[in-house]
């Protein structure tokens, strides 16, 4: 079987970016609404001051992945595009 081609992985680098990127999304969506259901419960809980913190936490960490991703898949679209670029000057 032959290795993939240059356009072929920088294509499928790509792709994964933009998953990666609807993943964390999703999670985020999720810490929201666990914050949310946190909030409407207004334990008693010893705890529920350190949960609040814990997920608001995690939901500043998740908000911080956003802007890098963002940079990744603009580089990895800049390489799929030389590819492109590449391949019709080729032709």
């Amino acid at each position: 079987m032959a290795p993939p081609s240059q356009l072929a992985i920088a294509t499928s680098a790509v792709n994964r970016l933009v998953k990666e990127e609807a993943s964390y999304h999703k999670e985020l969506e999720q810490q929201q609404a666990r914050i949310e259901k946190l909030k409407q419960a207004g334990s008693d809980d010893e705890n529920a001051e350190w949960n609040m913190k814990q997920e608001n936490r995690a939901l500043e960490e998740t908000k911080a992945m956003f802007p890098q991703l963002r940079n990744r898949i603009q580089e990895s679209l800049a390489k799929l595009e030389q590819q492109l670029v590449s391949l019709i000057n080729r032709s």
